[in-house]
Protein backbone atom coordinates (compact mmCIF):
# COMPACT_ATOMS: atom_id res chain seq x y z
CA UNK A 1 0.00 0.00 0.00
CA UNK A 2 1.39 3.40 -0.73
CA UNK A 3 2.95 4.89 2.16
CA UNK A 4 1.78 8.83 1.38
CA UNK A 5 -1.99 9.50 2.83
CA UNK A 6 -3.58 10.78 -0.04
CA UNK A 7 -2.40 7.74 -2.05
CA UNK A 8 -3.31 5.24 0.44
CA UNK A 9 -6.83 6.99 0.69
CA UNK A 10 -7.26 6.47 -2.86
CA UNK A 11 -5.91 3.08 -2.97
CA UNK A 12 -8.38 1.86 -0.51
CA UNK A 13 -11.42 3.39 -2.12
CA UNK A 14 -10.13 1.60 -5.43
CA UNK A 15 -8.32 -1.69 -4.84
CA UNK A 16 -8.71 -2.93 -1.25
CA UNK A 17 -10.82 -5.87 -0.91
CA UNK A 18 -12.46 -7.99 2.59
CA UNK A 19 -8.56 -10.16 2.49
CA UNK A 20 -6.84 -6.92 2.75
CA UNK A 21 -8.28 -6.71 6.48
CA UNK A 22 -5.63 -9.91 6.72
CA UNK A 23 -2.27 -7.25 6.30
CA UNK A 24 -3.70 -5.01 8.60
CA UNK A 25 -6.15 -2.69 6.60
CA UNK A 26 -8.92 -1.29 8.60
CA UNK A 27 -12.26 -2.57 8.33
CA UNK A 28 -13.27 1.31 7.88
CA UNK A 29 -11.44 2.08 5.00
CA UNK A 30 -13.00 -0.90 2.57
CA UNK A 31 -15.77 -0.09 0.37
CA UNK A 32 -19.34 -0.77 1.40
CA UNK A 33 -20.17 -3.47 -0.98
CA UNK A 34 -16.25 -5.21 0.51
CA UNK A 35 -17.54 -4.72 4.08
CA UNK A 36 -20.28 -7.41 3.81
CA UNK A 37 -17.53 -10.20 2.61
CA UNK A 38 -15.12 -9.96 5.47
CA UNK A 39 -14.31 -13.36 6.78
CA UNK A 40 -13.91 -13.91 10.65
CA UNK A 41 -10.41 -13.59 11.37
CA UNK A 42 -8.01 -15.06 13.81
CA UNK A 43 -5.01 -15.10 15.34
CA UNK A 44 -2.66 -17.97 15.11
CA UNK A 45 1.72 -18.58 15.33
CA UNK A 46 3.17 -20.07 12.39
CA UNK A 47 6.86 -20.71 12.10
CA UNK A 48 7.24 -18.74 15.52
CA UNK A 49 5.66 -15.24 14.29
CA UNK A 50 2.53 -14.02 14.84
CA UNK A 51 -0.13 -14.26 11.84
CA UNK A 52 -3.78 -13.92 10.97
CA UNK A 53 -6.05 -16.63 9.00
CA UNK A 54 -9.50 -16.42 7.48
CA UNK A 55 -11.37 -19.47 6.05
CA UNK A 56 -13.72 -18.29 2.66
CA UNK A 57 -15.39 -19.84 -0.03
CA UNK A 58 -16.36 -18.93 -3.57
CA UNK A 59 -17.90 -19.45 -6.85
CA UNK A 60 -15.16 -20.79 -9.63
CA UNK A 61 -16.45 -20.21 -12.91
CA UNK A 62 -15.36 -20.28 -16.31
CA UNK A 63 -16.99 -21.16 -19.54
CA UNK A 64 -17.14 -24.97 -18.69
CA UNK A 65 -16.71 -25.08 -14.95
CA UNK A 66 -18.67 -23.78 -11.65
CA UNK A 67 -17.50 -25.32 -8.69
CA UNK A 68 -17.76 -23.79 -4.92
CA UNK A 69 -14.14 -23.45 -3.57
CA UNK A 70 -13.35 -23.61 0.05
CA UNK A 71 -10.63 -21.63 1.27
CA UNK A 72 -7.53 -20.77 4.24
CA UNK A 73 -5.53 -18.00 3.87
CA UNK A 74 -2.69 -16.90 6.26
CA UNK A 75 -1.07 -13.77 6.31
CA UNK A 76 2.22 -13.59 8.59
CA UNK A 77 3.90 -10.01 8.29
CA UNK A 78 7.68 -9.82 9.26
CA UNK A 79 10.04 -6.94 9.35
CA UNK A 80 10.71 -7.54 5.55
CA UNK A 81 7.85 -8.58 4.33
CA UNK A 82 4.52 -10.59 4.05
CA UNK A 83 4.25 -13.88 3.55
CA UNK A 84 0.65 -15.42 2.72
CA UNK A 85 0.17 -19.32 2.25
CA UNK A 86 -3.21 -20.37 1.06
CA UNK A 87 -4.57 -24.08 1.11
CA UNK A 88 -8.01 -24.29 -1.32
CA UNK A 89 -9.64 -27.35 -2.60
CA UNK A 90 -13.26 -28.09 -4.05
CA UNK A 91 -15.68 -27.60 -1.14
CA UNK A 92 -16.95 -31.25 -0.99
CA UNK A 93 -13.00 -32.57 -1.08
CA UNK A 94 -11.85 -30.14 1.28
CA UNK A 95 -11.77 -31.43 4.63
CA UNK A 96 -10.31 -34.69 3.23
CA UNK A 97 -6.88 -33.17 1.94
CA UNK A 98 -6.73 -30.43 5.18
CA UNK A 99 -4.98 -32.68 7.18
CA UNK A 100 -1.78 -32.82 4.79
CA UNK A 101 -2.02 -28.93 5.26
CA UNK A 102 -2.36 -28.91 8.77
CA UNK A 103 1.00 -31.16 9.02
CA UNK A 104 2.38 -28.54 6.30
CA UNK A 105 1.94 -26.17 8.69
CA UNK A 106 3.33 -27.63 11.94
CA UNK A 107 6.37 -28.41 10.10
CA UNK A 108 6.82 -24.60 8.67
CA UNK A 109 9.88 -22.83 9.68
CA UNK A 110 11.16 -19.48 8.53
CA UNK A 111 14.97 -19.27 7.07
CA UNK A 112 16.98 -16.87 8.89
CA UNK A 113 16.33 -14.08 6.24
CA UNK A 114 12.20 -13.61 6.84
Amino acid sequence: MPADKRARKKYEENWLGAPGVLFGASIKSLPPAERKKIPTVSDITLGGKPAKTCEIEYEYVNRSLRVWIRAVDIVVRTDKAYYTIEYSAPRDRFEKNRPVFERFLKSFAFGPAA
